[in-house]
Order: structure tokens, then sequence, then C-alpha cells
């Protein structure tokens, strides 16, 4: 099996991205969904990361179909959360979804902790 072993150097990282204070962006039809960069630059990791994370707010998140968050465009100092699905009782699949706004208002956020070598 392979893994990260603390014996050379390994930490783990862990953070938020803050209710009311994550950067949202919005992306409309045809696929509706927001996303956010999560920084992590803090940490000092050399290289590749393994990374878990989860959204967490105050309204609506779990609405979105991602509830298991997937990261993508992973480095050393940062990776990106991608959040698709429909929000609200009027909203119809494949023709609206999560934006900014109901992100924001939401106070959606993204908890992380990644574990990657130091030195």
């Amino acid at each position: 099996s392979s893994g990260i072993n603390a014996e050379y150097g390994a930490r783990i990282c862990a953070g938020t991205t803050g209710k009311g204070s994550t950067a949202w962006q919005g992306y409309g039809a045809p696929y509706y969904y927001v996303y956010t960069r999560v920084d992590m630059s803090e940490c000092g990791f050399l290289g590749t990361l393994i990374i878990t994370a989860l959204v967490d707010g105050n309204s609506a998140h779990w609405q979105t179909t991602t509830s298991g968050v997937s990261t993508a465009e992973a480095t050393k100092d940062s990776f990106t959360v991608y959040l698709f699905g429909w929000v609200g009782i009027h909203s119809k699949p494949g023709q609206s979804g999560p934006t900014a706004s109901v992100a924001q208002s939401g106070q959606w956020n993204v908890n992380w902790q990644a574990i990657g070598y130091v030195c």
C-alpha cells in the first residue's frame, strides 16, 4: 500500500474558508454551479496532497448534488471546490442551480484537511 509516512516529514493541516466570508463564484447556463478556491499556502506543503473537504452552511447547502465534496485543481497551495445541483423548491434540475448569492446568503463554507510532506 502507499501512503504518507509521518517519519518522513508529513503534516496534517486543516482550516475553513469561513461562514460569511467564502468567495463563491457562480457559473450560469447551461451548467449552473458555484465554486471557490481554497488557499492553504500557509501549510507549507511541498508536493502532492491528500485532501478531504466538506461544505457547511446555514441553509440549502445540503441540496447540492455533491454533498461529498470533490476537490479539483489541487496544488501544494490550494484547491477548488465545485458544487452542482439544484437549490430551492422552484428550481428545476438541468435548468437552474446554485448561485453565488444563494451560497453567500446561506453562509456556505468549506471545511478541509490536507495531509502532505513539508520536508
